[in-house]
């Protein structure tokens, strides 16, 4: 089920003296695919006033015959009604839904110089916004990455990045279970000490507090040493070799970059 989809709803209920009606989910993807048990539908009526409200539906929509869609009109209908699948909204239709389900808000909620506005604006607060692209023709945020598979994403975004974390924090296993995290995953997380936090009255009380996990079973003696050191190391001193040159952690630090340049 998408948003824009249009079904057949027999016996509507209420005041509707027909049979059956069409009505077009009209609520938010995200509803949509949750676990509520309703969404939210405009119905749909042969009369057409040519109202801000309604979007014109027809045969394109899998309809008989020109109608509209009356935004002003919405119900909340059981998802197990919506079996019998009539049509759906093209984008330039979403569009217009949106403009029409903006113009109801505006008319019900609104000022009446708000309504105004938009009625002078056709409908939108930035009529321009829809067209207005930066001067990009390719209008994926992620096109630049040329994900082609499912493993691309793992291989951009897991390896290269490292994941400040707070010490207490027990989610922070998750980083290293590659039972669960997506093709065995293992992501770099880095401890976090939050010292000048208000709930740390002593810094010597932050590292035990992360060494719990190792003491819960939940990380192993290798992901503590990652979470802790190693993946600091490798973070700061992949970019300059000689980051730890002159600290306590000297010799420490090198082993864990010969390490990583070993094949």
């Amino acid at each position: 089920m998408r948003r824009g989809d249009l079904y057949r709803v027999p016996r509507p209920g209420g005041t509707d003296p027909k049979a059956c009606r069409v009505f077009a989910v009209v609520g938010r993807q995200a509803v949509i695919d949750s676990r509520f048990s309703t969404v939210v539908c405009a119905p749909v009526y042969s009369a057409r006033h040519g109202l801000a409200s309604q979007v014109a539906v027809g045969v394109d929509e899998g309809l008989t015959h020109d109608s509209a869609l009356h935004c002003d009109e919405l119900v909340s209908l059981p998802k197990a009604r919506l079996t019998a699948f009539v049509g759906r909204l093209s984008n330039p239709k979403l569009r217009a839904l949106d403009r029409a389900l903006l113009m109801e808000l505006a008319q019900k909620y609104g000022s009446d110089q708000t309504v105004a506005a938009l009625r002078q604006r056709d409908g939108w607060p930035d009529p321009d916004a829809v067209a207005a692209t930066g001067g990009l023709d390719d209008l994926d945020d992620y096109s630049a990455c040329r994900i082609e598979r499912k493993e691309d994403l793992r291989d951009l975004f897991v390896a290269p990045f490292y994941f400040g974390c707070e010490a207490d924090d027990r989610m922070n296993a998750w980083a290293f279970d590659r039972r669960v995290n997506p093709f065995g995953a293992r992501l770099n997380a880095l401890f976090g000490s939050d010292i000048g936090h208000f709930d740390v009255p002593d810094m010597r009380e932050v590292l035990p507090e992360a060494y719990e996990l190792l003491e819960d079973e939940l990380i192993s003696t290798e992901d503590f040493r990652d979470l802790t050191f190693a993946n600091a190391v490798r973070l700061w001193g992949a970019g300059n070799p000689r980051f730890f040159n002159g600290t306590a952690v000297e010799k420490a630090a090198a082993a864990v970059l010969a390490e990583a340049l070993a094949p």
